[in-house]
């Protein structure tokens, strides 16, 4: 009676040990010491994609690519050889994914102590590793706005002390300047230079105040049709002023194609282009304006025969108050701002800008929008 009773006791926890095993989210392996698998537990046989049968008797080797397989077998060697346990994590890279794998290994022994058998208890923590990496992209991503609202806010604080300190100091001189010792020419330079110092002021809150409304998304946009050749006569026109003083002449060629887009912005963005380009560009140059069709997109060319814009500003495009440092374009009067507003506003209808340095000399700015065929329910606002 006594033995039934044990007997009944022992058959009661192999059952329970079964459903243990069986109702597990990890996989469960049992191997002798050459790594033949004699037994898995559910989880195991759907890891492998085997029934219990099938992958009884296979190796690591047989159910896995050599090189993910040998990670494993390497583990398995040293439980054997050491009969300590070993805990590794294993990145299964596959061609189409990647997978990430936390397993436990830890000896069989017999009575005797001798190793008969290893028992590999693994988990997938693939979404673990994603989570973790996502949070540390966020953490890079929080790290360098926080880094980006220092820079701006520093650079802003420069750029707008320099004009105040220009009227603020010529003001205080003229105040305490006998009338009669000033010559009215040197009254009307210093007056001339107060009156730029404010409009350079004012521009740059305005500039200020326009990205602000457009990272905040209160920029209304009015999607449409494009007449892009008129926009481009439009923005030519305005510009064309700005650089006689430097006999900087604006050319259209190969002008054709429409687009989808918000006039007014898409003229700003032209003018802020070209206001650049006619900065950077040498005496008596050429800036060049065409368009081409690329796929689902327009594409408008400005090329100038500038220095070349540098790649780090290329590489940072958009970054508030970015500027050129070389020697040729330090001394230009400009806020970086422009780029900025450009490649949001373009980014609010489903545009974008581009720059890159031309081969044969010069910079290259290209806006993109969508075009006609690429149908209006695209584009978001």
């Amino acid at each position: 009676m006594e033995v039934f009773v044990r007997d009944r006791e022992i058959r009661k926890q192999g059952a329970l040990l079964h459903t243990i095993l069986e109702n597990s989210p990890c996989n469960i392996v049992i191997k002798d010491p050459q790594g033949r698998i004699l037994d898995l537990n559910a989880e195991g046989a759907r890891e492998v994609g085997m029934s219990r049968e099938a992958a009884t008797g296979n190796t690591t080797a047989d159910l896995m690519p050599s090189h993910i397989a040998s990670l494993y077998m390497e583990a398995d060697q040293k439980v054997v050889e050491t009969g300590n346990p070993v805990e590794q994590e294993v990145v299964e890279e596959y061609e189409d994914e990647t997978r990430y794998f936390y397993s436990s290994k830890f000896p069989l022994k017999d009575d005797e102590g001798k190793v008969f058998g290893i028992c590999s208890i693994s988990n997938e923590i693939t979404s673990i590793r994603k989570a973790e990496e996502e949070l540390r992209r966020a953490l890079d991503r929080a790290a360098h706005a926080s880094r980006a609202k220092s820079s701006f806010l520093a650079n802003l604080s420069h750029e707008l002390r320099t004009p105040l300190n220009a009227i603020i100091g010529l003001a205080s001189f003229m105040e305490h300047m006998e009338p009669q010792n000033v010559p009215k020419e040197r009254a009307a330079e210093y007056l001339n230079d107060i009156q730029r110092s404010g409009e350079h002021l004012l521009h740059m809150i305005n500039k200020v105040i326009d990205l602000s409304k457009i990272e905040e998304d209160r920029i209304d946009l009015e999607i449409q049709d494009l007449n892009v050749e008129e926009i481009i006569d439009d923005a030519i026109k305005v510009m064309s002023i700005i650089g006689e003083p430097k006999d900087v002449r604006i050319e259209k060629r190969s002008i054709a194609g429409n687009a989808l887009g918000d006039r007014q912005s898409v003229h700003q963005v032209l003018i802020n282009i070209l206001n650049n380009a006619i900065k950077y560009s040498p005496p008596s140059s050429i800036i060049q304006i065409s368009t081409s069709t690329e796929l689902d997109r327009l594409r408008i060319s400005i090329d100038d025969q500038g220095s070349g814009i540098p790649q780090s500003v290329i590489n940072h495009l958009g970054e508030p108050f970015l500027r050129g440092t070389s020697p040729d374009v330090r001394n230009i009067e400009g806020s970086g701002l422009g780029l900025a507003i450009s490649n949001r506003l373009l980014e609010r209808q489903n545009g974008s800008l581009g720059l890159e340095r031309r081969l044969e000399g010069g910079t290259r700015a290209s806006i993109f929008l969508p075009t006609i065929e690429a149908g209006a329910s695209t584009v978001e606002c």
